[in-house]
């Protein structure tokens, strides 16, 4: 679905996606963001009182929707994500963690995601993009 559709087809797509699942998402390219990428989710507030998650990692866009699909199940489940929280189970091997974040003037939850070290901590992390996902964060 993109603008070519014209704006009232993404917003009919949006509501069944709403109806069907409780949520839907948004990848954008935006220079305003971190690595000029603004995934995010919207519905998770109302369907299950959790905030919406945002990705700003240039990634492989079904990749990004995937790992964003598995948080998802298990926030279905009860599970509740917080800023600066730790998480092994997203990613096979690896950690993620997430940070307060603003999107659109709306709060949500950034997922951010490792660098090629393995490596969440800001100030360790080698490669600049994936340090650039905290941009815009708070704790």
């Amino acid at each position: 679905m993109g603008c070519s559709e014209g704006i009232e087809a993404v917003r009919k797509h949006d509501a069944e996606a709403f109806k069907e699942y409780g949520w839907f998402a948004h990848i954008i390219p935006d220079p305003d963001f971190p690595n000029g990428m603004n995934y995010h989710t919207h519905g998770l507030d109302v369907s299950y009182n959790h905030k919406d998650i945002q990705v700003c990692l240039s990634i492989n866009p079904k990749l990004i929707h995937s790992l964003v699909t598995d948080v998802i199940d298990q926030i279905k489940k009860g599970q509740t994500f917080e800023s600066g929280q730790v998480v092994s189970r997203i990613i096979r091997g690896m950690n993620v963690t997430f940070a307060n974040a603003k999107e659109d003037n709306r709060d949500v939850l950034r997922m951010i995601f490792p660098d090629s070290a393995g490596l969440l901590d800001r100030k360790n992390m080698v490669d600049e993009r994936f340090k650039a996902q905290y941009d815009g964060t708070t704790p």
